[in-house]
């Protein structure tokens, strides 16, 4: 009778010293996991940050021979440009085109050879990008609907909806980025669709759709987006913990497919709201946690270079991705007049832009060629059996068009 208890209780220090060892191996699989992971984003992180550092003192030096990255145009204005010129003859042409065949519900999307509209559920991000170009060439008659559309797009029920033709797949963090990106320009009723977002967010606990985590779920770098934008605009904050900037990291494990361009959009719309305004309190950022190794180390403020480090490091994921490039060369200064010229001659010039229709596949593989590999810029399908709305070409031509 006294043996039992006895050999109970060995058996529950066995169970015990068990659980323990697996809890250690565990802690070290994932400790070491970690140290490697910082040790590798450091060690990049100082070599880049030399090569940063080069970088903006070529861009700011001009040897009056106009061979400096910043170095003036001729041009005093790039729009005056006949390439500034051709840029918005043909974003007008593609802009009333999709307006005329490609939008539908006030929101756009694509067609394929029998006019069946398709891609829909992208609709919410595309016709946002939309809504931005359109704004920034001046086509105001054609974005002030294009934004009551989008504003219908969501209802109390749901939330955000991908496109009113699309209620039932739950809504991904990428659509969000749309949202913001709209909302980056001020438009009529900014604050009251902030209120709705913020709603959502609270309404879906931290989520912005009841679907998957992996979907879903709201960032920390989407929360410093929002709180920002929304204090930029005097609105109160999403109100959710863990907002942080995480954009150098996202660059750093970007491999150059859609979620190169999310951090892509992350880094213009971080532009975007230093634009907006000044204020106190920047929310903080992943390089914040090695910056203080650094800092005293190669003798720099490494939080000013973050955007364009995170810039030039995506910039090598996709070397011929033009919006990739255009952030390169905005986020050290170098987007000079003749720069621009430069990267309008290559968009023009890009089979995957035909001149006088809306593309498609058989122009490119691509329904928006700047979350794709520039490899499937090139590729070509026949027959053809899907036309695009175009969106990537307005987007492109409104960055390079814009005064820097």
């Amino acid at each position: 009778m006294g043996i039992a208890p006895r050999g109970l209780m060995s058996l529950r220090f066995i169970i015990m010293r068990k659980k323990t060892s697996i809890f250690m191996l565990v802690c070290w699989v994932f400790g070491s996991a970690l140290f490697l992971v910082t040790y590798f984003f450091v060690t990049h992180l100082m070599l880049a940050t030399h090569d940063l550092l080069d970088l903006k003192r070529l861009a700011g030096q001009n040897d009056g021979n106009g061979t400096g990255l910043s170095a003036k145009s001729l041009a005093a204005d790039f729009s005056d440009t006949p390439e500034g010129r051709s840029l918005v003859i043909r974003a007008r042409r593609y802009a009333d085109l999709s307006q005329k065949t490609h939008i539908v519900d006030g929101m756009v999307v694509d067609r394929d050879d029998t006019g069946k509209f398709i891609h829909q559920c992208d609709s919410l991000l595309f016709s946002s990008l939309r809504y931005v170009a359109l704004e920034h060439l001046g086509f105001h008659d054609l974005s002030r609907p294009a934004w009551e559309a989008i504003q219908k797009s969501r209802t109390p029920k749901a939330g955000w909806l991908r496109h009113p033709r699309c209620p039932e797949t739950p809504l991904s963090r990428d659509m969000i980025m749309g949202i913001l990106a709209v909302l980056s320009q001020s438009p009529q009723n900014a604050a009251q669709v902030m209120q709705w977002t913020r709603e959502d967010l609270h309404r879906f606990n931290g989520y912005i759709s009841d679907g998957p985590f992996y979907i879903s779920f709201f960032s920390p770098g989407f929360r410093a987006a929002f709180d920002e934008m929304a204090m930029v605009g005097g609105e109160p904050s999403s109100g959710l913990a863990w907002s942080f900037w995480t954009t150098e990291f996202d660059a750093w494990t970007a491999d150059g497919d859609y979620r190169s361009h999310l951090v892509a959009l992350t880094i213009w719309l971080e532009f975007e709201i230093e634009k907006m305004g000044k204020w106190k309190h920047r929310s903080g950022s992943t390089i914040d946690a090695v910056a203080f190794v650094i800092d005293p180390w190669m003798n720099v403020q490494l939080r000013d270079l973050r955007l364009a480090w995170s810039a030039q490091t995506l910039l090598r994921t996709d070397p011929d991705n033009l919006f990739f490039h255009w952030l390169a060369l905005k986020s050290v200064g170098a987007l000079s007049p003749q720069r621009r010229v430069s990267l309008a001659n290559l968009l023009l010039a890009m089979p995957a832009f035909p001149e006088d229709r809306l593309p498609t596949n058989c122009d490119r593989r691509a329904d928006y060629v700047w979350q794709r590999p520039s490899s499937q810029t090139r590729e070509r399908r026949a027959p053809c059996s899907e036309v695009f709305s175009g969106t990537d070409f307005l987007w492109m031509s409104a960055l390079l068009l814009e005064n820097p």
